[in-house]
């Protein structure tokens, strides 16, 4: 019996012992491939961090090595069965919808968040860290692959856009490794990519307010960006703005990088 099955057949008796199955509706799929496992587990490991928080723990192909690390870990976990079940474990368990839950009053400097969850979570989790609490030092996270290329994306590519700009401007972002849809059970449909997000200092007039510029700009991104803001952003002079920030007043959105969006930004709300 290789590694995969192996890892299959735990996952097969957790799910028996508990009378449990996995819900499609939650996107559950359960890592299996132990080379992955420890890649994730290693990644986590090098970041010295303070505390651990895992987002969707599941049954555990991640928890059974974090635990064994010597921060303190929590999970986060919406699924009732499995929350029961962590609760019998040397974890602290955070009942609820990691994208409802006030978690972040639960870190301490230099956490580290870490999850396999759901692809749809996942972008929209990233999206709530940006900026994130002061005390989030860094993420691994799994992401659906093509979901992965973009917040990889670079400028001019036909993949940037809201979320390479958001995850760029607020963290340093590494692929990590490649999960096949072999490497899960039961097999989503598409593959994923794990990445690390290291935090960055980022100076902002106001970063809750960025988010919504960001999507401002790409709402319309073949229009030329000076246009939209004219049209939209009253009593600032917007070429006189992109002039000191030296933008061409031809550029659209797509063609700025992740520190032209950040200066751009506090010149027109400065």
């Amino acid at each position: 019996m290789n590694g995969k099955q192996t890892q299959v057949q735990i996952i097969k008796d957790k799910i028996k012992k508990l009378e449990f199955f996995p819900k499609k509706f939650l996107g559950q799929h359960f890592l299996i491939n132990p080379q992955t496992i420890q890649r994730i587990i290693s990644e986590v490991k090098s970041l010295e961090s303070s505390l651990i928080m895992e987002i969707g723990p599941g049954l555990g192909a991640l928890t059974d090595e974090l635990i064994l690390l010597e921060p303190p870990l929590y999970v986060v976990e919406r699924d009732s069965t499995l929350c029961r079940y962590w609760k019998g474990r040397d974890v602290r368990v955070l009942e609820g919808d990691v994208l409802k839950l006030n978690w972040e009053f639960q870190l301490l400097p230099n956490s580290v968040l870490v999850g396999n969850l759901p692809y749809q979570v996942a972008s929209r989790l990233m999206v709530k860290c940006c900026p994130g609490s002061d005390k989030l030092k860094a993420m691994v996270l799994m992401f659906q692959k093509e979901v992965a290329k973009r917040i990889l994306a670079k400028p001019r590519s036909k993949d940037y856009g809201i979320l390479s700009v958001l995850s760029q401007c607020f963290w340093v972002v590494n692929a990590v490794a490649e999960v096949s849809v072999s490497d899960f059970y039961p097999r989503p449909q598409v593959a994923g990519q794990v990445l690390v997000f290291h935090k960055k200092k980022v100076y902002l007039h106001n970063a809750d307010a960025f988010l919504s510029f960001v999507k401002l700009c790409f709402s319309q991104r073949r229009k030329l960006l000076l246009s939209r803001l004219k049209k939209e952003i009253e009593n600032r002079d917007i070429v006189d703005i992109f002039n000191q920030v030296d933008i061409s007043p031809s550029a659209r959105a797509e063609g700025l990088s992740p520190q032209q969006f950040i200066s751009l930004f506090n010149r027109v709300i400065g």
